[in-house]
C-alpha cells in the first residue's frame, strides 16, 4: 500500500510532475478513434505505415508546424534528390529543421 500511495502523491513533492496524463490522453485520441473508424490494418505494412504517419503528425503539431505544410515540404525535398541520392530522414523531421524552415511551416492560428 505504501508504494501505491507514494506513486499516486509524487507529484505533491515535485510540482514538475502533472498530476494528471490528460495530455498524453489527448494525444492518442486521434489514433483511437482512427482505428475504430477505419477497422484496423490488415498488414504489418498499413500498421507501419499508420504509426509513422500518426507520429510524424503528432510531431509537427508539437512543433507548431502545420502537417500539411510540412508534408508538402518533405515530398519536395524527396523530389529534388537524385535516384542515387540515399534520403536521410532523420535530418528532414519536425523536431530537426533548421529555424528558418520551421517558420515557414509554422500553423496558421485558428
Amino acid at each position: 500500500m505504501t508504494t501505491v500511495w507514494k506513486g499516486l502523491t509524487l507529484f505533491v513533492d515535485n510540482p514538475e510532475i502533472p498530476m494528471d496524463n490528460n495530455i498524453a490522453e489527448r494525444m492518442l485520441r486521434p489514433v483511437v478513434l482512427g482505428r475504430k473508424n477505419y477497422w484496423g490494418n490488415h498488414s504489418v505494412w498499413g500498421c507501419n505505415l499508420s504509426m509513422a504517419m500518426f507520429s510524424i503528425i503528432q510531431s509537427c503539431i508539437l512543433n507548431n508546424i502545420s502537417p500539411r505544410k510540412y508534408l508538402t515540404w518533405y515530398f519536395q525535398q524527396c523530389i529534388k534528390k537524385q535516384p542515387r541520392d540515399k534520403i536521410q530522414i532523420e535530418n528532414l523531421l519536425p523536431h530537426k529543421l533548421a529555424q528558418e524552415i520551421k517558420n515557414n511551416l509554422t500553423m496558421e492560428p485558428p
